[in-house]
């Protein structure tokens, strides 16, 4: 293993351990009864909810996967799930939003799409679903 994918590593190693120490300090500070309570309040509902926007990221990622020819489509369902998803943490997580989310998930893939084809890809599903007059 080269010593940047070690790099990689260790950084995702420390990120979800940082990740799982902070849910574990909130649960514990929310406790853990409190939880159950909001969710048996929601009901099934939260269930339902929680589909309808995996189904959302799953449709949103065939389409990315459509949009980019078929001769430059070198991924797999998976790949361009986590690329989504990696962008979408991004435009939660971070202060600068869509700016820095959007063109993550171009980079996540850059290896696997030429940047001539992934670009469009990206700009055609990201404008079909924010921009109602496209």
């Amino acid at each position: 293993m080269s010593r940047s994918k070690r790099s990689v590593a260790w950084a995702q190693a420390v990120a979800f351990l940082l990740g799982a120490l902070l849910l574990a300090y909130v649960v514990r500070k929310v406790g853990v009864q409190s939880i159950f309570t909001a969710l048996s309040r929601v009901g099934f509902g939260f269930f339902i909810i929680v589909a309808l926007n995996g189904l959302r990221h799953v449709l949103r990622t065939i389409s990315m996967s459509i949009s980019v020819p078929p001769e430059h489509r070198r991924f797999t369902f998976m790949q361009a799930f986590a690329a989504r998803l990696g962008g979408e943490s991004m435009s939660f997580l971070t202060f600068a939003g869509p700016l820095l989310g959007e063109p993550t998930k171009i980079a996540l893939l850059r290896k696997r799409v030429p940047l001539v084809h992934g670009v469009p890809a990206w700009s055609s599903t990201t404008c079909s679903t924010t921009c109602p007059w496209c």
